[in-house]
């Protein structure tokens, strides 16, 4: 079933669309809610500190994938529009392919810095 956010009841189509960035969003506030809530009780202020350290750097990387997909969307909306399906899967391909490539380099650098300590 394809969806044709072009036409139709206006507030509907935007409560559809948002609803799962809401969701999202809810789901990661509450995920550091109880990130900090369980190593708070269990390990203690010390490691709270550790989690609080490290939040920026979390919340970069989520940021920075954020923003990849919100770029892709963009591309892949206008190849759709247009009615160019086989554009649209090269974008979609292109971009699992730089994505995974970067996440791949973020690894390997994560594992061989962790290596060192």
């Amino acid at each position: 079933m394809k969806n044709n956010l072009t036409q139709g009841n206006i507030m509907k189509t935007l409560v559809w669309f948002t609803v799962p960035l809401i969701l999202s969003g809810l789901l990661q506030q509450m995920f550091n809610w109880v990130d900090a809530f369980v190593v708070g009780n269990v390990e203690g202020e010390l490691a709270l500190a550790g989690i609080g350290a490290t939040t920026s750097i979390y919340n970069l990387f989520v940021t920075v994938i954020t923003g990849f997909t919100s770029g892709i969307s963009v591309l892949a909306a206008q190849q759709y529009g247009m009615g160019e399906e086989g554009k649209l899967k090269n974008i979609l391909s292109s971009f699992v392919i730089l994505l995974g490539g970067i996440f791949l380099i973020i690894a390997a650098v994560g594992i061989c810095s962790h290596a060192r300590f």
